[in-house]
């Protein structure tokens, strides 16, 4: 993200255009050749299939924000609120991230010391 808004600022006199697309989780294959530990892997799939968008409405509105010059795209709409805490709070938001994976591994039946691929 960084990068792109330098670029977009460099570049802006030129008349090139710099987007930064910032998709959240949609049904897609992508798991299909994702190569992680199975409780996150299960975790990513529940995201995906719970967010309620797929890929193809990935593929018109991302086009679609570069189309109206905009410089940040997230999709979809409600990733807007999270991105904002993130840039105004970011030691609140990633404190709150751990406890949310934390949460998830739970669910899926390991505590947070058995996570998948760490060693005691």
């Amino acid at each position: 993200m960084s990068l792109s808004e330098t670029l977009a600022g460099e570049l802006a006199e030129s008349g090139i255009q710099v987007s930064c697309a910032m998709p959240g989780f949609f049904r897609s294959n992508l798991l299909e050749t994702l190569r992680a530990p199975p409780t996150e892997r299960a975790i990513a799939q529940r995201l995906m299939e719970n967010s309620g968008h797929d890929a193809t409405d990935a593929a018109q509105a991302i086009p679609s924000g570069a189309a109206d010059g905009k410089l940040h795209i997230l999709w979809p709409p409600e990733y807007w609120v999270l991105w904002r805490l993130k840039r105004l709070f970011p030691q609140w938001f990633l404190s709150r991230t751990q406890k949310l994976t934390e949460s998830q591994l739970r669910l899926s039946g390991h505590r947070k010391d058995e996570r998948p691929g760490t060693r005691r």
